[in-house]
Protein backbone atom coordinates (compact mmCIF):
# COMPACT_ATOMS: atom_id res chain seq x y z
CA UNK A 1 0.00 0.00 0.00
CA UNK A 2 1.16 3.27 -1.08
CA UNK A 3 1.43 5.95 1.37
CA UNK A 4 0.76 9.52 -0.24
CA UNK A 5 2.13 12.47 0.34
CA UNK A 6 0.47 15.83 1.75
CA UNK A 7 1.54 17.20 -1.73
CA UNK A 8 -0.69 14.51 -3.53
CA UNK A 9 -3.49 15.04 -1.34
CA UNK A 10 -4.01 18.86 -1.88
CA UNK A 11 -3.31 18.50 -5.72
CA UNK A 12 -5.88 15.73 -5.78
CA UNK A 13 -8.57 18.10 -3.46
CA UNK A 14 -7.75 20.87 -5.82
CA UNK A 15 -8.88 19.22 -8.56
CA UNK A 16 -11.83 18.44 -6.92
CA UNK A 17 -12.78 22.10 -6.10
CA UNK A 18 -11.81 23.19 -9.10
CA UNK A 19 -13.98 20.96 -11.13
CA UNK A 20 -17.25 21.40 -8.46
CA UNK A 21 -16.42 25.21 -9.66
CA UNK A 22 -17.06 24.74 -13.48
CA UNK A 23 -19.43 21.89 -12.74
CA UNK A 24 -21.86 24.66 -11.16
CA UNK A 25 -20.83 27.80 -13.47
CA UNK A 26 -21.75 25.48 -16.22
CA UNK A 27 -25.03 24.97 -14.72
CA UNK A 28 -25.89 28.44 -13.83
CA UNK A 29 -24.81 29.91 -17.19
CA UNK A 30 -26.95 26.99 -18.85
CA UNK A 31 -30.38 28.29 -16.85
CA UNK A 32 -30.10 31.66 -17.84
CA UNK A 33 -33.17 32.62 -20.01
CA UNK A 34 -31.88 33.65 -23.72
CA UNK A 35 -34.43 34.79 -26.61
CA UNK A 36 -32.80 32.47 -28.56
CA UNK A 37 -33.78 29.26 -26.03
CA UNK A 38 -37.27 31.16 -25.93
CA UNK A 39 -37.49 30.90 -29.66
CA UNK A 40 -36.15 26.99 -29.83
CA UNK A 41 -38.21 26.13 -27.05
CA UNK A 42 -41.39 27.34 -28.00
CA UNK A 43 -40.38 26.04 -31.93
CA UNK A 44 -40.37 22.20 -30.08
CA UNK A 45 -43.61 22.45 -28.14
CA UNK A 46 -44.95 23.91 -31.12
CA UNK A 47 -44.50 21.44 -33.66
CA UNK A 48 -45.03 18.68 -30.68
CA UNK A 49 -48.29 20.40 -30.11
CA UNK A 50 -47.55 20.45 -26.81
CA UNK A 51 -49.59 22.79 -24.46
CA UNK A 52 -45.95 24.68 -23.06
CA UNK A 53 -46.02 26.43 -26.46
CA UNK A 54 -48.67 28.95 -24.64
CA UNK A 55 -45.61 29.67 -21.91
CA UNK A 56 -43.02 31.18 -24.57
CA UNK A 57 -45.60 33.83 -26.42
CA UNK A 58 -47.16 36.95 -24.78
CA UNK A 59 -51.00 37.23 -24.91
CA UNK A 60 -51.02 40.02 -28.05
CA UNK A 61 -47.99 37.49 -29.87
CA UNK A 62 -50.74 34.29 -29.84
CA UNK A 63 -53.74 36.06 -31.33
CA UNK A 64 -54.24 37.19 -35.04
CA UNK A 65 -57.14 38.41 -35.80
CA UNK A 66 -59.15 36.98 -33.31
CA UNK A 67 -58.12 33.71 -33.71
CA UNK A 68 -55.37 31.53 -31.57
CA UNK A 69 -52.64 30.57 -33.52
CA UNK A 70 -51.59 28.09 -31.35
CA UNK A 71 -54.81 26.09 -31.50
CA UNK A 72 -55.91 26.53 -34.84
CA UNK A 73 -52.48 24.70 -35.78
CA UNK A 74 -52.77 21.79 -33.04
CA UNK A 75 -56.96 21.58 -34.79
CA UNK A 76 -55.91 21.23 -37.81
CA UNK A 77 -53.14 18.90 -37.75
CA UNK A 78 -54.90 16.59 -35.35
CA UNK A 79 -57.81 16.85 -37.78
CA UNK A 80 -55.50 15.86 -40.50
CA UNK A 81 -54.03 12.62 -38.63
CA UNK A 82 -57.64 11.99 -38.11
CA UNK A 83 -59.01 12.30 -41.44
CA UNK A 84 -56.25 9.70 -42.69
CA UNK A 85 -57.19 7.41 -40.06
CA UNK A 86 -54.24 8.23 -37.31
CA UNK A 87 -54.38 9.69 -33.98
CA UNK A 88 -53.05 12.68 -32.98
CA UNK A 89 -49.53 11.56 -32.09
CA UNK A 90 -48.70 11.29 -35.74
CA UNK A 91 -49.24 14.87 -36.04
CA UNK A 92 -45.81 15.97 -34.12
CA UNK A 93 -43.23 16.95 -35.84
CA UNK A 94 -39.49 17.17 -34.85
CA UNK A 95 -36.67 19.76 -35.13
CA UNK A 96 -33.15 19.37 -35.77
CA UNK A 97 -29.92 21.16 -37.33
CA UNK A 98 -31.52 24.32 -35.73
CA UNK A 99 -29.74 27.86 -36.21
CA UNK A 100 -30.35 31.16 -34.95
CA UNK A 101 -29.35 34.67 -35.86
CA UNK A 102 -29.78 37.94 -33.60
CA UNK A 103 -30.97 40.39 -36.46
CA UNK A 104 -31.55 43.18 -33.78
CA UNK A 105 -30.93 43.45 -30.24
CA UNK A 106 -32.10 45.98 -27.71
CA UNK A 107 -32.65 45.96 -23.77
CA UNK A 108 -36.18 44.57 -24.00
CA UNK A 109 -36.69 43.54 -27.62
CA UNK A 110 -34.94 41.32 -29.92
CA UNK A 111 -35.80 40.05 -33.81
CA UNK A 112 -34.18 36.39 -34.05
CA UNK A 113 -34.11 34.48 -37.22
CA UNK A 114 -34.40 30.69 -36.39
CA UNK A 115 -33.91 28.06 -39.19
CA UNK A 116 -33.97 24.29 -39.11
CA UNK A 117 -35.28 21.22 -40.38
CA UNK A 118 -38.45 19.55 -39.15
CA UNK A 119 -39.61 16.27 -40.09
CA UNK A 120 -42.88 14.44 -39.86
CA UNK A 121 -43.41 11.00 -39.68
CA UNK A 122 -45.72 10.09 -42.57
CA UNK A 123 -47.22 6.54 -41.67
CA UNK A 124 -48.02 4.76 -44.48
CA UNK A 125 -45.08 5.30 -46.23
CA UNK A 126 -43.09 4.20 -43.14
CA UNK A 127 -40.81 7.34 -43.59
CA UNK A 128 -39.92 10.57 -42.47
CA UNK A 129 -40.34 13.86 -45.26
CA UNK A 130 -38.12 16.57 -44.66
CA UNK A 131 -39.02 20.41 -44.40
CA UNK A 132 -37.19 23.44 -44.19
CA UNK A 133 -38.23 26.03 -41.22
CA UNK A 134 -37.11 29.65 -41.98
CA UNK A 135 -38.89 32.22 -39.78
CA UNK A 136 -38.28 35.57 -38.06
CA UNK A 137 -39.56 36.18 -34.32
CA UNK A 138 -39.68 39.06 -32.43
CA UNK A 139 -39.37 38.71 -28.43
CA UNK A 140 -39.89 40.96 -25.64
CA UNK A 141 -38.71 40.93 -22.03
CA UNK A 142 -42.16 40.22 -19.92
CA UNK A 143 -41.62 39.41 -16.56
CA UNK A 144 -37.77 39.01 -16.18
CA UNK A 145 -38.29 36.22 -19.25
CA UNK A 146 -38.14 36.30 -22.98
CA UNK A 147 -41.65 35.91 -24.95
CA UNK A 148 -42.66 35.70 -28.76
CA UNK A 149 -44.60 38.78 -29.60
CA UNK A 150 -44.61 38.20 -33.03
CA UNK A 151 -43.75 35.58 -35.93
CA UNK A 152 -46.11 32.94 -35.07
CA UNK A 153 -48.34 33.69 -37.99
CA UNK A 154 -46.19 32.58 -40.42
CA UNK A 155 -45.41 29.24 -39.13
CA UNK A 156 -47.10 26.20 -41.03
Amino acid sequence: MKNFSLKDILTFGLVIITGIFFQTSFILIESLDTPQKTAIKFCRAFYKLDNSAYNYVTEDGKISEDVDLIDKYRYEKILEAKERGYGPGFAKEYLFNIHTNTIKHSHDKVEIHLTCNKTAIIPWLRTRKVYKLDNLFTLVKENHKWKISSGIESLN
